[in-house]
């Protein structure tokens, strides 16, 4: 569906997911278009693309990532 153009061997950051740095309230999976934040007092960890700004869930992840080859940055729980 085109992500390849731009988030093909990207740097994502593993992290729970943080409404505050959404771009302009975009708070699903670039793939599957799962909601991240259903529970905003338990947010899901998944991978951001802070260069592209876009979210990746963790099974489109396990999905994709061979195919994208991203490299991954784990961040601690804020």
């Amino acid at each position: 569906m085109g992500q390849e153009g731009y988030l093909l061997r990207k740097e994502l950051q593993h992290r729970r997911f943080d409404r505050a740095i959404c771009f302009e309230d975009y708070d699903q999976c670039e793939f599957c278009m799962a909601v991240f934040d259903k529970d905003p007092n338990d947010p899901l960890r998944c991978y951001y693309a802070p260069t592209e700004r876009v979210w990746v869930c963790e099974e489109c992840f396990k999905d994709f990532d061979p195919y994208f080859c991203w490299q991954v940055e784990e961040l601690t729980d804020e």
